[in-house]
Order: C-alpha cells, then structure tokens, then sequence
C-alpha cells in the first residue's frame, strides 16, 4: 500500500522513489464501440495496442529499471456518459496488467483537446469536466492499493494576475486551489488519507514560486515538469521553482521530463538527476510508447511503405540521454 508520510511517499512502510516512464497511448485510446473517432492518433492506438496485447512493452521497461507507469488519461473521454464506461473499463484492465507485473501506477487526467471522443478546447485549469471524468474513473481504481491519483496535467495558470479564456481576471494561485479543492475531497473518497494524490505546480507544472500553501491535506505530493532544468541550471534555481524549498515538509516528484538526444545538454542532465537522487525525489521519464515523441528512445524505423512501425517492433532502446536516465533508474 502506497502512502505519505511527512516528506515520504512509502510503500509497505519502506521509502518508494518512483522511476517511471509515461504510457501515453491511454490518453488516445477509442472505447470500445466508437468507430474512427475524430482527433485519435494512430501511434496512440499502436500504443495502446502493444501494451495490451505483448509482453515486449513490459519486459523492456523492468529493464530499463522501472518501477512506476504514468497512464495519460483522456478527461473529455471520461466525462462524456456515452463513452465513460468502456473508457473506465479498458483503464482499469490495463492498471491491473501493470500493478500484477509489480509497477505502481499513476492515472493522471488531461483535458487535451485530441480526445477520442471528439475535438475539445484546452482550458488549461481545472472545470466541471475534470469532475466528472474523475467522478466517474476514481471508484474504478479504489481497490488498487498502488495506484495514485494526479489531478490535472499541466495547468496553464501562472502565478500572479491573468484573464482565463472566458475573460475573467483571476489570481493563479488562488484559481489553482478553486479547482484543487474541488479534487482532493472527491478523490478521498476513493484514495482516503494517507493515500497520495499528486497536484501539479503553475506554468504547466514549471514552477511553485509563490505557491501559498494552501492545501492542508497532509497526503499530497507536489509535482513539477522540470524542462526548464538545463536554462535554470543552479541548485538554488531547482529548489525555488521546482518544489525544493518545499521538499523538508512535503514530498515533491518531477512528474514528467524528456531531455532531447543533444551532447551539450548531458552534464546538466546529469547533475540534475544528481540532485534528485540526493533529495530521494522521483522522475518520470517522457515517453516510453508514443512513436511521434520518444525523445530519451531511438526514433522508429519504417517500413518498406515508408510509415512508422508499432512500438513493439524497435525495442525501447535509449539514445544518449535515455542512457543517461536508464543507468540512473538502475
């Protein structure tokens, strides 16, 4: 059983430092009974389709030394009644090949507007929508003691003052906990404390300068997307926006980071997975199953047509930078 304690996230008592990789083929899977849905992806299906149905996938994260999977959850799929429960179903299958291949599991919501269920706005912050895709996915993985909840992907709020795209003039913090507060006590009734929920940061999850810490739940963890690691560059730069100063009360996690194949970039890599590992602070690796961005994995190879084989046909191997992280997993 996964749970939070003081500035540790646990499992079976013992410290747990996720190392992951993210699954986003969940995000474009079509549920069952919906034909050639606008906006799905064709390396989301793929995706989606090697995990379900080969070992490869599964086998070749164990050796790159994983020990957790971020699912990317579609939120208009979810939320929309004539496709939810097919959705929840399929997710719920795939949660429990992962949890019985010994993975922890983290089920995050995305409003993206590529959704199977048709083509929606990114609103960017936390809407009625949210809600009701959690409303309806949460009771699904209640059981499941190592699965932990992620609110809402990237929120594109920024600390200070700004117009939403409805025109209403919000402070970012606060309209962050608005929707924060809706969340938390809907999923505690399917995670109750001291089961983790992860919140992201503003600037889509780049930074928690600022942050009022206005969540008194005592199970939160508190992550970040650190792409800006390699411009910031300082320790101090890392503490401040990345959850650092934080991190002596709460857990904090770096939720997702690809680093592109680029020599130049290695040493600040390097040193920044240093400094997690220092801090017991987990990362999870962007992407291990999506063929248009597997920016720490080889690019796909084509066939004689010219078009790019499924995933289970090049073998996860890391370029430079996935060597990087694969031997800092292992």
């Amino acid at each position: 059983m996964l749970s939070v304690q003081g500035n540790k996230l646990l499992q079976d008592n013992s410290v747990f430092v996720p190392k992951g990789m993210c699954l986003v083929g969940s995000e474009h899977f079509a549920p069952v009974g919906l034909k050639d849905p606008p906006c799905n992806s064709w390396d989301g299906q793929m995706a989606f389709s090697a995990w379900n149905n080969a070992d490869a996938e599964i086998t070749a994260l164990k050796q790159w030394g994983v020990n957790t999977v971020l699912l990317v959850l579609s939120q208009p799929t979810l939320a929309n009644p004539l496709f939810s429960k097919g959705y929840v179903a399929q997710t719920a299958a795939f949660v429990e090949r992962a949890l019985a291949n010994g993975f922890v599991v983290i089920a995050r919501m995305d409003d993206s507007k590529h959704a199977p269920c048709g083509c929606y706005p990114n609103n960017g912050y936390i809407t009625q929508q949210t809600v009701d895709a959690w409303a309806n996915l949460a009771p699904a993985l209640a059981a499941f003691p190592n699965v932990i909840p992620d609110t809402f992907n990237e929120p594109y709020l920024n600390p200070g003052s700004q117009t939403l795209p409805n025109g209403t003039v919000v402070d970012g913090w606060t309209e962050w906990y608005k929707g924060q507060h809706q969340l938390i006590p809907l999923l505690r009734k399917s995670f109750p404390t001291p089961r983790p929920i992860i919140v992201q940061g503003l600037h889509k999850a780049m930074t928690w300068k600022g942050y009022p810490g206005t969540i008194k739940d005592k199970a939160i963890v508190y992550a970040s997307h650190p792409y800006s690691f390699a411009s910031l560059g300082s320790t101090a730069a890392w503490d401040e926006n990345y959850g650092g100063l934080m991190a002596h009360t709460v857990p904090i996690l770096m939720g997702e980071l690809s680093v592109d194949p680029d020599p130049t970039l290695y040493p600040v890599f390097s040193r920044f997975l240093a400094y997690l590992k220092a801090r017991q602070v987990g990362l999870i690796g962007w992407v291990f199953d999506s063929i248009g961005s597997q920016q720490m994995i080889l690019k796909a190879a084509k066939d004689a047509a010219g078009k790019i084989k499924p995933d289970w046909d090049w073998g996860w191997a890391p370029n430079g930078s996935g060597v990087i992280l694969q031997q800092n997993f292992k």
